[in-house]
C-alpha cells in the first residue's frame, strides 16, 4: 500500500543522498592529494634552491615562492568551501570556554597581527559557550584574519560579550569600513572590495564566504555593522552553556589571556 511504497521512496532518496555525499567526499580527497602533494614539492624545491648572488635569480625565486604560496592558499580556500558545501562535516556541539576559543589560532593572529603593525586585544575569557569548539574556532579566525587584513598598523578587538541566554563573539577593527550597499556583497566567493590605501592585499576573497559557511553550520549568522571611515564590527552568537554544564576552569587564570602584541 501507500505506506510501503512512501518509505521505500523515502530509503530510495536517502540512499542517493548518503552515496552522493560519500562521492564528494572521495572527490575532496582525490583533489586534496592530487594537487597539495606537487604544491608541496615546489614548496621544498624552493625552500632549498640557493641561487646565490645573481640577482635576477634571486627575484624569480621570491617570485617562485610568492606564486607557490598563494597557490596554495587558493587550493585550501575551494577545498574548504567544498567541504563545507558537500555536507560531510559532522556538529558535535559540547561545552567551552571563550578562553579556549581565544586559544586556538592565537599565536598565529597574533604574528599576522605584529606582521602588519595591527595591535591585537582580547576581552571577555570567562564566558562559557556550548557549540562545535572546531567550527567557532574556524568561523573566528576568519573574521580576526579579515580584521587584520582590513586594519594594517590599526587595531583589532576580539570579545565576548553576554546577551541575554547567549554570548556574543565580536571582533572589531578600525580600517576603512564597508559602505551599507557593499555588505552584502563581501560574503561572496572571490569578492574583495578595492581599497585605495592597500592595493595590493594578499588573499581571494574566500574569508568571509567560508565563514558564513561554518556559521550555518553552528546554527547561527555573521552580523556586521560598518560604514565608510568607521570600521567594521563583524559577530556571531553562540548558546551560553548551561549552568549544569559548566566545569571549573582549568589552567591558567583567566586575566592572562587580556591582551596580545
Amino acid at each position: 500500500g501507500w505506506p510501503r511504497a512512501w518509505r521505500s521512496a523515502r530509503q530510495d532518496v536517502m540512499r542517493q543522498r548518503h552515496a552522493a555525499a560519500r562521492g564528494k567526499s572521495r572527490f575532496i580527497a582525490l583533489v586534496n592529494h592530487h594537487l597539495r602533494q606537487p604544491l608541496q614539492a615546489l614548496q621544498l624545491f624552493a625552500a632549498n634552491f640557493n641561487p646565490g648572488p645573481d640577482q635576477d635569480q634571486q627575484a624569480l625565486l621570491t617570485h617562485m615562492r610568492t606564486s607557490v604560496a598563494s597557490m596554495t592558499r587558493l587550493l585550501e580556500g575551494l577545498l574548504e568551501i567544498s567541504r563545507l558545501d558537500a555536507g560531510v562535516v559532522v556538529v558535535r556541539p559540547a561545552e567551552f570556554s571563550a578562553a579556549e576559543l581565544f586559544l586556538h589560532d592565537r599565536t598565529w593572529l597574533a604574528e599576522e597581527a605584529a606582521r602588519r603593525g595591527v595591535t591585537l586585544t582580547w576581552h571577555g575569557s570567562h564566558h562559557r559557550l556550548h557549540g562545535d569548539a572546531e567550527l567557532a574556532a574556524g568561523l573566528l579566525l576568519q573574521l580576526a584574519s579579515n580584521a587584520i587584513a582590513n586594519a594594517p598598523m590599526g587595531r583589532v578587538l576580539i570579545a565576548a560579550r553576554r546577551r541575554n541566554h547567549a554570548v556574543r563573539i565580536e571582533v572589531r577593527d578600525n580600517g576603512p569600513g564597508i559602505a551599507e550597499n557593499h555588505q552584502q556583497q563581501i560574503f561572496e566567493e572571490f569578492v574583495q572590495l578595492p581599497d585605495t590605501e592597500n592595493p595590493r592585499r594578499d588573499g581571494y576573497g574566500l574569508g568571509l564566504t567560508i565563514g558564513d559557511r561554518l556559521a550555518r553550520l553552528l546554527g547561527t549568522h555573521i552580523g556586521l555593522r560598518s560604514a565608510p571611515g568607521r570600521g567594521s564590527t563583524f559577530w556571531f552568537d553562540l548558546p551560553e552553556a548551561p549552568l549544569a554544564e559548566r566545569r571549573a576552569p582549568r589552567g591558567r587564570p583567566w586575566s592572562a589571556w587580556q591582551r596580545a602584541g
